[in-house]
């Protein structure tokens, strides 16, 4: 896909959004099996947190319970936003086209380096996050059989906290209890993945689409000599020299409003989507924390192994909160830089149609475009600590709770 600027869409072909987003003849099969599958794991992980609430679990199994169910219930919740929100993202799958910008043909060397390392860093930070999501479940689906091998407890082979109304301790039922969730686990991270390294992608692409639109900005003066050098005028060089910067600055604003445009669809796309996130980011670090420090400071068996298992659940839990908060940012800072490429435009040899539209251009740029969670809270850097303090500042509080129950009983 040529067109696409290098970004590899095999990732999102996975679970079948990229067949959804842009059908085609050998796709549908790929959307009803992934349907199918999707219509399992959604009625599975609604079950469980049913039972999550209802099973009177102590302090411990019922933070268990909740954090693990509540990460598969965020990204079933997800995907079905996805597919809701079909005909959206399909028009925003525009971004990743590389002749997107009237003004990439200014610079077509320069255009073409700047999205080519923009696709290349969307693929690496794609593939580090398929291999950051699944070794975290491969060291999950791995505990069951490290702990039959070393403690000889080989009749629970749950991977995750879950319930069911038959006994799953005895052949073969524990195979296939272990079978079955180790297929949702592995469908759960291949969602979380998808919905996630989608919107960093867009982040990224519309980033560099802004960065490309800055440069454009900048060398307007700069293209318009190389266009009146050509024409080998003397007498109206000057005056066709005016006329040209005019040409290229009203392409520039053009692309100017559709990338606002982008950005704005992206923003009303995706600001229910940070919110939810960052609520479910908030209670689920802090529940993987409370974990942690249970299996830390346990007795059992395997407290290193299952240390680790939830270490490696906390640093996934933080880095997709970084995902958007990251994302956020960059379209904030990229965005934001476009108002100073225009003072670099050549605004002084401009005419005074040209100086009258870069001023309405420069005001409009001043504010950068912005990225929210619910239409009033910023999405960057910052709400990324704010949401991590947050995290910790419950982590306390709720484990001065349990605590407390604890030594009451």
């Amino acid at each position: 896909m040529e067109e696409f600027a290098g970004i590899d869409v095999k990732y999102f072909k996975v679970i079948g959004l990229w067949q959804l987003l842009m059908p085609s003849r050998n796709g549908k099969y790929a959307v009803v099996l992934s349907a199918f599958i999707g219509t399992i794991f959604t009625v599975h992980i609604s079950i469980q947190m049913i039972n999550t609430f209802l099973g009177g679990y102590d302090f411990s199994k019922f933070t268990e319970k909740l954090s693990v169910n509540l990460t598969c219930f965020e990204s079933a919740i997800k995907i079905l936003y996805y597919c809701w929100n079909r005909n959206n993202l399909m028009n925003l799958i525009s971004l990743f086209r590389k002749n997107l910008l009237i003004c990439s043909t200014h610079e077509p060397e320069k255009s073409r380096k700047i999205l080519t390392n923009s696709a290349r860093f969307v693929n690496l930070c794609t593939k580090s996050f398929v291999y950051m999501i699944f070794c975290t479940v491969g060291v999950w689906n791995s505990l069951p059989i490290l702990r039959c091998l070393i403690s000889d407890d080989c009749e629970s082979w749950h991977i995750m906290p879950s319930w069911y109304p038959f006994n799953t301790k005895q052949i073969p039922m524990n195979i296939i209890v272990y079978s079955f969730e180790f297929l949702i686990m592995s469908y759960c991270a291949a969602l979380l993945y998808t919905v996630n390294c989608l919107f960093s992608a867009l982040a990224l692409t519309v980033a560099a689409q802004f960065q490309l639109l800055g440069v454009s900005f900048a060398t307007i003066e700069r293209h318009a000599d190389d266009y009146v050098a050509k024409l080998e005028m003397s007498e109206e060089a000057e005056l066709e020299k005016k006329k040209h910067m005019y040409r290229l600055l009203r392409e520039c604003l053009k692309d100017h409003q559709t990338l606002l445009r982008f950005t704005k669809a992206l923003e009303e796309m995706y600001n229910p989507m940070f919110l939810f996130q960052m609520l479910t980011s908030t209670f689920t670090i802090c529940l993987v924390l409370l974990q942690l420090n249970v299996h830390l400071a346990s007795s059992e068996d395997l407290p290193i192994a299952m240390a680790c298992k939830f270490i490696m659940y906390l640093l996934f839990g933080s880095m997709e909160l970084l995902v958007y908060s990251w994302g956020g940012q960059i379209v904030f800072d990229q965005s934001g830089a476009v108002h100073w490429n225009m003072y670099e435009s050549g605004w002084t040899e401009g005419s005074l149609q040209f100086r009258k539209s870069l001023v309405f251009a420069m005001a409009r740029s001043y504010t950068p475009a912005t990225l929210t969670a619910g239409k009033f809270y910023n999405v960057n850097l910052n709400s990324f600590t704010q949401v991590m303090k947050a995290s910790y500042s419950y982590f306390t509080f709720l484990h001065g709770s349990g605590s407390v129950k604890s030594s009451t009983k």
